[in-house]
């Protein structure tokens, strides 16, 4: 099925979005242990341990895959780009965070709208008639709402949880054609 995004999209977003697409669907292998092999591979990719939540994880391996920066590593400041909390901060601190939705634009959560962040959707995917983001660890859409759920897949926006977004910027020194 061809995807038709619009024309004045930016490349970048544009790359994340096809990206997000490739891993759906991704399940925990056993349902609700924030495991499978593929999860355990980007545990170790980013130096977390094995059966850490993934949303930030899966964020961050989509977004760099497409060439966009994602939040450091920071131990003085207690960053990763392993936690939702440290996009928000990130994105804050660099001028990426608004409340105007882009596709290709990382989603941000936080019971009832607030920080700190603790969900992250990857990419958001629609902006029309219903707004859609790609989320890891996330749940079945007529499950309760939280941020440890059993996989990755093409969700709603929670509204009554959306803090906002994350606009990307392109990788230091990084071309892609």
């Amino acid at each position: 099925m061809d995807v038709i995004l619009p024309s004045n999209l930016p490349a970048l977003n544009a790359r994340i979005f096809c990206r997000a697409q490739r891993d759906v669907p991704q399940f925990e292998i056993p349902v609700g242990s924030n495991r499978s092999p593929w999860i355990d591979g980007l545990c170790r990719k980013y130096g977390v341990p094995l059966g850490s939540p993934w949303c930030a994880l899966q964020a961050a391996e989509v977004w760099s895959d497409a060439g966009a920066e994602i939040p450091p590593v920071d131990d003085s400041r207690g960053m990763h780009p392993a936690m939702a909390e440290s996009w928000r901060l990130w994105a804050l601190a660099t001028l990426r965070f608004s409340s105007i939705p882009e596709i290709g634009c990382a989603v941000l959560y936080g019971r009832g709208g607030r920080g700190p962040a603790s969900h992250i959707g990857s990419c958001l995917a629609s902006l029309t008639p219903y707004l859609t983001d790609f989320e890891g660890n996330s749940r079945l859409p007529w499950m309760p709402w939280t941020r440890d759920g059993e996989l990755y897949t093409l969700q709603l926006v929670n509204t009554d949880h959306l803090i906002g977004y994350v606009h990307p910027q392109p990788q230091s020194g990084v071309t892609h054609f």
